[in-house]
């Protein structure tokens, strides 16, 4: 017979997971009935026994007759647990595929996901053709109630089916849920909820797609939905748009997108600076979109798309569908309950409630005092409008935390830390005689690139704001255009305002420098300290308060002396150009 207790063991040995928790106790469950059947096999036995035993069998008889019967009964019992065995064994590997932590990688570089809504025959139509083409994958969440043939949309529309979805599934896509019949999740009795999220898992699992990743319809969900999410799936796509994705502050059920080229007052231009953010901070960007949308019915609108696509490319940002994105951001392990929660992250650092915790921040404002907070570590998102109104740093939203730890019954080493949404700016204020000082900047303003990341023809609305850039220029493409005719160190710095936008670029034995002028382009390199830009008496530039206070040479070939004039604002608000006196 088999070796229970062997088999018992390689269960309990197995990584614990939800889906290896319930193979557990299904396995479990299954031992026991297969141990009470083989004890009901034995007790057969020693019936049998005692028959021969009482119909007087002589001892030759009685031993072949014995071991005949219990032979048979075992014979029987084996191809059971054989079946069992092989069912646990292969759920045992699947879930060990799943759960390998050799797989697990921490990607501190950005990537970036499109995610599309309601499963639209306008996803195969429209964007599939665009995704083949360029060689990258997308996410469908599908609502598995119209997939189902025959379905009729009240609203006109129609929906891609078991074929289409496969054929995506083939193409590298993630095929998720966003149930089965797109309800609001928050108004749904217990019951329904459970079919909502039970029924499209199930169907999704049948077809071999991502039956454990989900997408909340309308973004709604509460406390008691994510408990029941938890149950069915792994991952859990949000709208919010200013959660991070980061590993630190990703939450596996609450996995954030950003507005993509449909949402409402998006423009390409904006879904070019959130990849561009991600480049300084690693984030995850994940787009929502909706192909079926009356934007996307312009195919102007289609090539919008594939320009974003090709932009992200250039920057050399992976597109990767939602599992994949997840295996290098998303936790490795996430617990929650009520109030307790054991968080592994991606970065390898462990979180438990007993010294953290993440929150909503309604109601905060910028002076709550901190006794107001848990006496441990908190960390809250603030939106834009909160930062705006409450004058947290920059206006713009981020995360707050706050480091709330009493030492000797006082408060006096408490502080936050804010760190600006999509961005490497983070500043910091301390808890002092019963109230909060003011915010300081603390991260360095310093950024330095890979090399040729930037070139000298690159405009400086492409660099990122309130910081210095520093790009080592080594390839003949990125130098072209430089002082000296061949690579060296580009400095950029993009702190604001005409006089704080300028670059510097070292190479050869000469430094050389030029400003970002108010008509959205670069002057001319000049020696720095040592020579001032030269123009001829037609081409001097406009005197106004972008020019204030910059120096120029006039020169007149040979009919005159050449002149230093420099930009002065007069008494009445007017600007002019005015010679200084050489001798």
């Amino acid at each position: 017979m088999a070796n229970i207790d062997k088999e018992l063991n390689q269960i309990k040995n197995a990584v614990y997971g939800r889906e290896v928790r319930g193979s557990i106790h299904d396995g479990i469950d299954k031992i026991n009935k297969e141990t009470e059947i083989a004890t009901g096999k034995a007790d057969e036995a020693h019936d049998v026994m005692e028959s021969i035993i009482n119909d007087g069998f002589d001892n030759a008889a009685l031993e072949s007759n014995f071991e005949q019967k219990l032979d048979d009964k075992i014979n029987n019992l084996q191809p059971e647990w054989t079946q069992f065995k092989e069912q646990t064994n292969q759920q045992l590997a699947e879930d060990a595929e799943k759960l390998d932590i050799r797989k697990y990688t921490n990607r501190i570089s950005a990537i970036a996901s499109f995610a599309f809504d309601d499963g639209s025959m306008a996803d195969y139509t429209r964007f599939k053709p665009i995704f083949e083409s360029e060689g990258v994958p997308g996410c469908a969440a599908i609502i598995t109630e119209r997939t189902e043939p025959g379905y009729v949309s009240p609203t006109g529309g129609t929906y891609m089916g078991e074929k289409e979805l496969k054929e995506l599934k083939e193409l590298g896509w993630t095929v998720a849920s966003h149930t089965h019949t797109h309800s609001n999740l928050t108004e749904l009795t217990d019951s329904q909820l459970d079919f909502e999220l039970r029924e499209s898992s199930r169907i999704l699992k049948e077809w071999g797609l991502d039956y454990d990743i989900f997408v909340y319809p309308y973004g709604a969900y509460n406390d008691r939905v994510i408990k029941k999410v938890r149950e069915f799936y792994q991952y859990a796509v949000d709208i919010d748009r200013y959660r991070s994705n980061l590993p630190g502050s990703i939450n596996n059920m609450k996995i954030s997108r950003v507005g993509g080229l449909s949402q409402p007052n998006r423009t390409l231009e904006q879904c070019k600076a959130e990849i561009d953010n991600a480049l300084l901070t690693g984030e995850w960007v994940i787009f929502e979109d909706h192909a079926g949308y009356g934007f996307y019915q312009d195919p102007a609108n289609l090539d919008l798309l594939r320009e974003l696509i090709q932009y992200i490319k250039s920057k050399g940002v992976p597109i990767v569908n939602i599992r994949d994105g997840a295996m290098m951001k998303a936790n490795i392990i996430e617990v929650e309950g009520n109030t307790d929660h054991t968080i592994l992250s991606r970065d390898g650092k462990l979180s438990m409630s007993a010294s953290y915790q993440m929150e909503r921040s309604t109601g905060i404002k910028i002076d709550t005092p901190i006794t107001e907070y848990e006496n441990n570590v908190t960390d809250m998102p603030i939106t834009n409008n909160q930062a705006t109104e409450e004058g947290f740093p920059e206006g713009l939203g981020g995360t707050l935390i706050t480091h709330r730890q009493r030492y000797d019954n006082t408060d006096s080493f408490g502080y936050q830390i804010y760190h600006i949404y999509s961005s490497a700016r983070t500043y910091k204020r301390e808890w002092r005689n019963d109230r909060w000082n003011e915010f300081e900047r603390i991260d360095s303003i310093w950024r330095i690139t890979k090399d040729n990341q930037y070139s000298i023809s690159t405009p400086i609305t492409d660099f990122p704001n309130n910081q210095v850039t520093v790009t080592n220029i080594t390839s003949p493409e990125a130098a072209e255009g430089s002082p000296t005719g061949y690579g060296g160190l580009l400095e950029t710095y993009r702190l604001g305002g005409t006089r704080g936008n300028y670059q510097v670029f070292r190479g050869g034995s000469r430094t050389h420098t030029r400003r970002w002028l108010s008509t959205n382009e670069f002057e001319e390199f000049v020696v720095m300290g040592e020579m001032l830009p030269m123009y001829t008496e037609d081409d001097i530039p406009e005197a106004n308060s972008a020019n204030r206070g910059r120096q120029i040479l006039v020169y007149y070939g040979t009919s005159q002396d050449d002149k230093i004039m420099v930009c002065m604002r007069k008494a009445d608000g007017t600007f002019s150009w005015r010679t200084l006196n050489v001798t």
